[in-house]
């Protein structure tokens, strides 16, 4: 609320840093000039606006929670005013991107910066939209670089294959972020190649004596085996294992290994899509622990699983062909799954499941038991 009262523009309702600094992304070619006394630059940013967006939405779905069930509808409201207001004025049919905006003019800045891709986690983009989001990540004259998502457009006059910090680096926020916004709008294979490069790029690193001390670095070059230099050349800054750790724990558990973790609704939902053996052991879930190990067969669509587990939930396994599994209800204790042995009791068709979609039906109902009759539900 404070920074919808605070950081939106009247003349279009889109938000505003006070420079592009302020945005983190600290030498993006993104806005004019820096400010003076906090009252920002001349431009509205397409990130903090599709921000502000997930923000609402995430609120939406903790309101009923907490009691606040009547609130969602307002939050949702919210979200949907604004991401008209950002698909109207940030996107280019020309350019099939997002871009920040001119506050008075809505005039497009012709600079493709990876902050358009929150459209993308925030379900800004409609499906059109989302795709050519996802082209513009494939491709290696945009943002499809060796080892992950350049934070700039190669195409860019400012780009440099070194990194230069926010003018190319690959930042493993970014990764992940984007890596989210694939997911959710059903583009796994891409978010898994990302996530694999990425990955890939970050090991090489770390096994080279050519930078000192085997470590995590803050951002990588988009192209080399290296760190990314920072704005005047230097490296990077080194040990820096806060979001450093997204890629090896966070990325390699959901991108590469495939695991959906949905604690509240005591569900796991694992993507088998690499041949032989994979999985996780003691993965901390709803205060116990889960171990899952897997045995696929990518060619013949086939896989042996076993779970370890001293918490119930249900286990969707998701096979390399797009198959949908449903085993329900694995209890504490030892389950085996063997797909070989053909449909069993514990399996689900796939139009009688909901693999991480919106439970549309659930929330209205808390709605209505809260006394809201109206209900409008983004998605």
């Amino acid at each position: 609320k404070w920074l919808k009262a605070n950081r939106t523009r009247p003349s279009n309702g889109l938000y505003w840093f006070e420079d592009t600094g302020s945005s983190g992304m600290d030498n993006s070619p993104r806005s004019g000039y820096f400010a003076e006394h906090l009252k920002g630059s001349d431009v509205c940013f397409v990130d903090l606006s599709c921000q502000q967006v997930l923000h609402a939405r995430c609120l939406a779905k903790i309101a009923p929670l907490v009691g606040k069930a009547a609130e969602a509808v307002a939050w949702e409201r919210e979200a949907e005013e604004l991401s008209e207001k950002i698909n109207d004025i940030m996107w280019s049919d020309n350019g099939e991107f997002y871009y920040d905006v001119y506050i008075e003019t809505n005039n497009k800045l012709a600079t493709k910066s990876a902050a358009a891709f929150w459209a993308l986690v925030s379900g800004v983009a409609t499906a059109d939209r989302a795709a050519a989001l996802v082209r513009h990540l494939a491709d290696p004259l945009s943002f499809g670089t060796p080892n992950g998502v350049a934070s700039l457009s190669v195409d860019d006059p400012n780009y440099s294959s070194l990194g230069r910090y926010w003018l190319g680096g690959v930042w493993p926020p970014m990764q992940y972020m984007v890596a989210q916004g694939l997911r959710a709008n059903g583009y796994r294979d891409l978010a898994r190649g990302i996530a694999g490069r990425h990955l890939d790029n970050m090991l090489e690193v770390f096994e080279s004596k050519d930078f000192g001390d085997q470590t995590i670095w803050e951002c990588y070059s988009p192209e080399l085996p290296r760190p990314s230099t920072d704005k005047v050349g230097r490296w990077a800054r080194k040990d820096f294992v806060g979001w450093g750790g997204l890629g090896p724990i966070v990325m390699f558990v959901e991108d590469v290994i495939g695991l959906d973790v949905n604690a509240l609704d005591q569900r796991v939902d694992w993507y088998l899509t690499h041949e032989g053996r994979q999985g996780v052991t003691d993965m901390p879930f709803n205060g116990g622990k889960v171990s899952l190990e897997a045995e696929v067969d990518a060619m013949q669509m086939q896989f042996k699983i076993k779970v370890t587990t001293d918490r119930p939930f249900r286990l969707r396994a998701i096979t390399p062909d797009g198959t949908y599994r449903v085993v329900r209800d694995v209890k504490p204790g030892v389950t085996f799954i063997d797909s070989t042995k053909g449909v069993n009791a514990s399996d689900t068709d796939m139009e009688d499941m909901d693999l991480g979609a919106e439970k549309v039906t659930e929330r209205i109902e808390l709605l209505k038991d809260a006394g809201v009759d109206t209900v409008v539900l983004a998605g």
